[in-house]
C-alpha cells in the first residue's frame, strides 16, 4: 500500500461542500438501507476526485504500487462503505458508511486490483497473517505494511 501524504491537501472547494451535504444526508438516515441508496445513487462523486487524486500517484496504484499496468483506473474506498467482514469472511457489520464521502478514505486503485478487493479492512498486521496463504512469503512483507494508518483515528472511529 502506498502511502500519500495529503496533509495540507484538500479538494476544490465546491466538491468539498457536495461530499459534506452528503455525508449530513448519510448522518441522518435512520437505515441502513437508506445509507445503502444515498451511497449507490452519488457513486459518480468520489469518481469526480480521479484526476486530483492520480497528480499524487505518480502512475502507480495506491494498493499494489504497480505503475502504468492498467487499462483502467478507478477511485477506490480505503475503508469499505457498505459492507464489512471479517478475516473468516464473517459480517462485520456495516462498514464505514460516515467515510463513504470522505476524500481522505479514497484511493486510486487499477481495475484489476479491484476485481481482487474485499468488503474487509486488514491492518497490517492481519495482512502480514493473510500473507502465506495467498503466496506470498512474510519474509517479503514491504515496510509500508508497518506504516501508521494513513487515517487519523478520529475520521475512523465514531
Amino acid at each position: 500500500m502506498r502511502f500519500i501524504n495529503l496533509e495540507g491537501k484538500e479538494p476544490d472547494e465546491p466538491w468539498r461542500i457536495k461530499a459534506k451535504a452528503l455525508s449530513d444526508q448519510l448522518d441522518a438516515a435512520t437505515t441502513k438501507a437508506e445509507r445503502d441508496k444515498l451511497i449507490d445513487d452519488n457513486s459518480a462523486v468520489w469518481g469526480e476526485l480521479k484526476p486530483w487524486l492520480l497528480g499524487f500517484s505518480k502512475g502507480k496504484c495506491w494498493f499494489s504500487e504497480a505503475r502504468d499496468t492498467f487499462n483502467h483506473w478507478d477511485v477506490e474506498h480505503y475503508r469499505p462503505k457498505k459492507v464489512s467482514k471479517n478475516l473468516d469472511g464473517t459480517d462485520r457489520g456495516e462498514g464505514y458508511w460516515w467515510l463513504a464521502f470522505d476524500w481522505h478514505n479514497f484511493r486510486i486503485c487499477g481495475t484489476s486490483v479491484i476485481g481482487r478487493k474485499e468488503d474487509s479492512f486488514r491492518s497490517g498486521t492481519e495482512l502480514i497473517r493473510q500473507l502465506p496463504q495467498i503466496g506470498i512469503p512474510t519474509t517479503s512483507v514491504h515496510t509500508c505494511l508497518t506504516q501508521p494508518d494513513p487515517m487519523t483515528p478520529a475520521l475512523v472511529f465514531r
